[in-house]
Formats: C-alpha cells, sequence, structure tokens
C-alpha cells in the first residue's frame, strides 16, 4: 500500500468510521453486559459516547487531520444510513401492516 497516494487516507479513514459507529458501541454494550449485567449496563451505555474523544483528538495534529476527517465522514454517514433505513422500515411496517 502506497502511503503517499491521496486516496489512501480517504478510503482508511472512512471505513475505519465505519466500522468504528458499529463496533464500539456494540463492544461497549457487550463487555458492560457480560461485567455488570443488564440493568447496570443500560445505565452505563451512554458513557460511550466519550470514546468520540478519540477521533476529536485526530483533528488537532496537522498529519492527522485528513484522516480524521474521513473517520468523522464515516461516522456520520453509516449513523444516518442506519437512521434512514430504521425509519423506512418502520414507515413501511406502519403503513403495510
Amino acid at each position: 500500500m502506497h502511503d503517499s497516494h491521496p486516496t489512501v487516507a480517504a478510503l482508511v479513514g472512512f471505513y475505519l468510521g465505519l466500522a468504528y459507529a458499529i463496533l464500539v458501541p456494540g463492544t461497549w454494550g457487550a463487555l458492560l453486559a457480560w461485567v455488570v449485567g443488564q440493568e447496570r449496563a443500560e445505565q452505563l451505555f451512554p458513557w460511550v459516547a466519550l470514546t468520540l474523544l478519540v477521533p476529536l483528538a485526530l483533528l488537532i495534529p496537522r498529519k492527522t487531520r485528513r484522516l480524521a476527517q474521513f473517520v468523522w465522514l464515516g461516522i456520520i454517514l453509516t449513523v444516518v444510513v442506519v437512521v434512514g433505513v430504521g425509519a423506512l422500515v418502520f414507515w413501511i411496517l406502519l403503513k403495510t401492516g
């Protein structure tokens, strides 16, 4: 892989953001439920938002800024697609049921 190619940061950042948006909350929830039980895990789950400080911190240094921008793009687009598809499926279920 050629690190100097301008597309590498874009592709790696976007897919890293996509994976970040899916894997981090899922892993956090599973680990919490396993360690402290389901009820306490539900109370502690919002703390997963602190993990967003990692891609936010990547925006500060000049060397990682381009990568961080694409990480955020991946995170935001993943959330938009998941919410959009969920809303569409919910609407279809309401209309056909």
